[in-house]
């Protein structure tokens, strides 16, 4: 039993010749601790900012890979939209677009197509072709389905198939040629801008209530079609040219002269705002008004320019452009 005690009483002294965690061990443990703490908050700050930088050039660097994403630059690069009046499959060539050289926006140009399929291949098939405008994505049906009864005049093909039609809008076309509704091919046409220059003006005479003669002064192109700009009295005196505001409803009135085949069908308008690729629908009708003062056809509409600039309208015929004007719209 004394054995026992004693056993007990040595497992409860320490094996070590002096406390191993005493006041001078536990100085030394933290005076290491806060020498790490300062050391690191240093250390991990500057982490930080390194990480930061890295990721600030990683965004820098990528910004022309972001700028190379725009479609319209993709789309530059894509071989589909590289200038072309070919279109061929496995080698062969099936047809050959020969655009007018002098293709510009604002007016109707031709259009010479040679098929190189035998005829038997058309015959009593319809053909219309569509236009897609690279940088706006505007769709135009520029030739209604034609249906194919016969080979061009002086040839056993469809050599020489024509057509015309106009194409609004600046810069890279898509046309696209239908057979029966499916996609028999395209071609890629760059289109010219047409001068900004303000459309010239005439005067319309007429005999005013007084029983004298006066005259109004129309934008456009006389014999074939007029916009009534003036006179315009203004602070400065009565002007030739009436100014068009931007933002509101601009009171127009339109003269026509032509055939009664060119003048049949709806009329409708659109504009284009010089430098802008946005076509703005300005109004539309089922048929032209009855003429006065030597014009064959007349309407009424409202103009409306959501901002300032130069303008070109367009005024359609049933399907085919009839003309077109410059206008200005000021604030």
């Amino acid at each position: 039993m004394e054995r026992w005690t004693e056993w007990n009483q040595a497992l409860e002294k320490s094996p070590f010749q002096e406390p191993r965690f005493g006041e001078s061990l536990k100085r030394q443990v933290r005076l290491k601790a806060g020498t790490k703490r300062r050391t690191s908050l240093p250390f991990a700050g500057a982490v930080a900012v390194l990480v930061i930088c890295l990721l600030a050039a990683g965004v820098f660097l990528a910004l022309p890979l972001f700028k190379s994403l725009n479609q319209e630059e993709l789309a530059l690069e894509d071989p589909e939209w590289k200038v072309r009046s070919e279109y061929s499959v496995q080698g062969e060539t099936l047809f050959t677009v020969f655009p007018d050289p002098g293709l510009s926006t604002g007016k109707n140009y031709g259009y010479r197509i040679r098929f190189t399929a035998p005829f038997e291949a058309f015959r009593d098939k319809t053909i219309a072709i569509q236009a897609y405008h690279l940088k706006s994505g505007t769709r135009l049906n520029v030739l209604p389905a034609r249906t194919i009864t016969e080979p061009t005049a002086g040839h056993s093909s469809l050599e020489g198939f024509t057509a015309e039609w106009d194409l609004p809008l600046s810069g890279k076309w898509k046309l696209e040629i239908e057979v029966e509704g499916a996609k028999y091919g395209d071609a890629v046409v760059t289109v010219a801008d047409s001068p900004w220059t303000l459309s010239p003006t005439f005067d319309l005479p007429y005999t005013g209530n007084d029983g004298m003669a006066h005259h109004y002064v129309l934008a456009g192109e006389e014999g074939r079609l007029g916009l009534l700009v003036g006179p315009y009295a203004s602070q400065e005196g009565i002007q030739d040219r009436q100014p068009f505001a931007v933002g509101r409803s601009n009171k127009a009135l339109w003269y026509f002269w032509g055939t009664d085949e060119e003048l049949k069908g709806e009329c409708r308008v659109v504009a284009v705002r010089m430098g802008d690729s946005l076509l703005t629908p300005q109004f539309s009708v089922g048929r032209l008004g009855g003429g006065v003062l030597g014009a064959d056809r007349t309407i009424t509409s409202y103009l409306t320019f959501p901002k300032p600039g130069k303008w070109r309208v367009m005024v359609y015929v049933g399907d085919r452009l009839f003309g077109s004007l410059v206008v200005e719209a000021t604030s």
